[in-house]
């Protein structure tokens, strides 16, 4: 599931053996995957699973920032047709990360 040093300098981020490099493309038919988390099947732990990952991504970003990610995710999520509990969880983490972050509603 992990990817190899080489690909991690092919798209400009550090190789970290053990953390993180899930969230580095994997190579499909036609580009890169930029999901590939598999689901259990069991809802509760696809869930626990989907927060675990946002908290990756989260950090990833602050530490490597790539704006575009984000959107290479969601896309490919659409693309395979499934919103399991892995999904669900990762926007609930997300979710929960940003409110975590926002100390007032900015000024609209």
């Amino acid at each position: 599931m992990y990817v190899t040093a080489p690909l991690a300098k092919r798209f400009a981020v550090p190789y970290i053996p053990d953390m993180l490099t899930r969230w580095l493309p994997r190579r499909k038919r036609a580009g890169y995957d930029f999901w590939c988390i598999p689901a259990t099947g069991n809802y509760e732990r696809d869930c626990a699973e989907g927060e675990r990952l946002a908290s990756e991504y989260v950090l990833r970003m602050q530490m490597h920032p790539r704006p575009g990610m984000l959107g290479w995710i969601v896309r490919d999520m659409i693309a395979k047709g499934r919103f399991s509990g892995v999904e669900v969880g990762f926007f609930q983490g997300l979710s929960a990360h940003i409110s975590a972050k926002s100390s007032r509603p900015p000024a609209l």
